[in-house]
């Protein structure tokens, strides 16, 4: 553990992380997520499976601890989205920046992920770069997700 003295936000505590980091592979999780056994393996394996060798990030399915659905991946965030957000208008909030599959909890592309749970090669990191310490917390997922899609890789 490496203790910081102040609260320095995620980007600049997680970017700490990533450099430290050894392997192919790197996790990005929040501390309360946790991961279940076999887990890992998997998402491993997706690299593999999945036809695209432009696989940037894989974000698992992520589940309360009641075992309700968590929809972490959605289209870019607009103007419109935070606004049906803010009134609380989720069926449209729904349709601005859902998709389908994702709620049929389907295996599919997408524009971005919350930063909650990411599994990707630590060799992105040499095409996309750091998270931005400019963004002390949210929407630090989304502008990475975006530089991912920048450089030519999926989400």
């Amino acid at each position: 553990m490496i203790e910081l003295g102040k609260n320095t936000g995620t980007t600049f505590s997680r970017n700490i992380g990533l450099k430290l980091a050894r392997g192919q592979y790197i996790y990005i999780l929040d501390s309360d997520t946790e991961i279940p056994v076999g887990t890992t393996a998997k998402l491993m394996q997706a690299f593999t499976e999945i036809q695209s060798n432009k696989t940037g990030i894989i974000c698992p399915q992520l589940v309360y601890p009641n075992g309700d659905f968590r929809e972490s991946a959605r289209r870019f965030p607009s103007f419109r989205s935070k606004l049906f957000r803010l009134l609380d208008l989720e069926e449209k909030r729904k349709k601005a920046e859902s998709y389908e599959k994702v709620l049929d909890k389907e295996l599919t592309v997408v524009n971005y992920t919350i930063s909650a749970a990411w599994f990707f090669k630590k060799e992105l990191l040499e095409v996309v770069g750091y998270l931005d310490e400019n963004i002390f917390y949210a929407p630090e997922d989304a502008e990475f997700c975006a530089r991912v899609w920048s450089k030519g890789y999926e989400v």
